[in-house]
């Protein structure tokens, strides 16, 4: 069990992806880009096991600076959802022009212009899948 009660989830037109704000009501909030049909499930799964990760790992302070993904979060993240890499790679491939890291803050930002995006067509999870590993288009997808 990752939470002890409810935590509330908000789609909104904010600068990052995805957080979680961790308070007596914990509350997921998702930017707008990821409502959308084309979105695969998959990504969604895990972008909100990553944020409820967030109340299992607290963040720890590493080299005098505070992490809040130390390597015990990315251990459990992986762990949790195997296919973490799968998921970034899908985003970065459908969202990727629209999306800002910031290493410093360990955020992905969307940029004020991704509203363009609603107009491009955006891959399948499968089609990241067989372009990351060709030997995938061989297989038949269950």
């Amino acid at each position: 069990m990752i939470a002890d009660h409810p935590v509330a989830l908000l789609i909104l037109k904010q600068p990052p992806l995805a957080c979680i704000e961790t308070s007596d009501k914990p509350c997921i909030l998702l930017h707008s880009v990821l409502n959308h049909y084309q979105t695969p499930e998959m990504v969604v799964d895990f972008i909100l096991t990553h944020e409820l990760l967030h109340l299992l790992v607290p963040p720890k302070e590493i080299n005098g600076i505070m992490k809040s993904h130390p390597p015990e979060f990315r251990e459990a993240e992986r762990r949790t959802f195997p296919e973490v890499e799968l998921a970034w790679n899908w985003l970065i491939m459908a969202l990727g022009p629209w999306l800002k890291r910031d290493p410093k803050k360990e955020t992905t930002f969307v940029k004020a212009t991704w509203r363009r995006l609603v107009r491009v067509e955006r891959p399948s999870i499968e089609q990241v899948s067989k372009l990351l590993n060709p030997k995938m288009a061989e297989l038949p997808l269950i």
